[in-house]
């Protein structure tokens, strides 16, 4: 799995809009990384899981045309709902985002998110993010549209999440 990320997850953490960053890979680098990484056997990932982590890492690379038609392919099931959701907060369409996140409901990889991130939540911060313990995505949403008016150490913050969001979300499809 770490060589999947240290490969496929390259470039710097996702900005939270779709501006390209430096040292992202194009889509069909991204392509060919995902197969090298992760190729069919008796315990790899389902071709659907393949192509949502294809998907994911199409966001992560800036990529959000090619992974935006991967989440509307199949649209109506949960993981590529998520993704959906993920990468219209990205592209800073919010109500798109949350009506994708509603769908999802509470997704199985948020249980990875809770345990990467809550050692860097302060007190405030748990408590919108994670009440009672578990992500809230739809308090990210909003978390995300207010970060434009940060400044200092929590300007990084969001983007800090959001990578970890992802990271989650491939882990989970890589092992589960």
């Amino acid at each position: 799995m770490d060589a999947f990320f240290r490969t496929v997850f390259a470039a710097g953490p996702p900005g939270l809009g779709l501006r390209p960053r430096p040292g992202s890979l194009d889509a069909a680098s991204v392509r060919k990384a995902v197969s090298a990484q992760v190729r069919p056997s008796a315990k790899s990932p389902t071709p659907d899981r393949i192509r949502l982590l294809e998907g994911i890492s199409l966001l992560w690379n800036d990529c959000w045309k090619e992974a935006h038609e991967i989440a509307q392919a199949r649209e109506g099931e949960r993981d590529f709902d998520l993704l959906h959701a993920i990468l219209h907060r990205r592209e800073g369409d919010y109500p798109n985002a949350a009506y994708w996140f509603r769908e999802v409901g509470k997704h199985p990889c948020y249980l990875i998110l809770e345990k990467r991130i809550a050692p860097f939540l302060d007190g405030e911060s748990a408590a919108v993010l994670m009440p009672d313990g578990r992500w809230s995505a739809l308090a990210f949403i909003d978390r995300v549209r207010g970060h434009a008016r940060e400044s200092g150490e929590t300007a990084g913050f969001p983007e800090r999440v959001q990578a970890e969001e992802f990271r989650a979300f491939a882990e989970w499809l890589l092992a589960y």
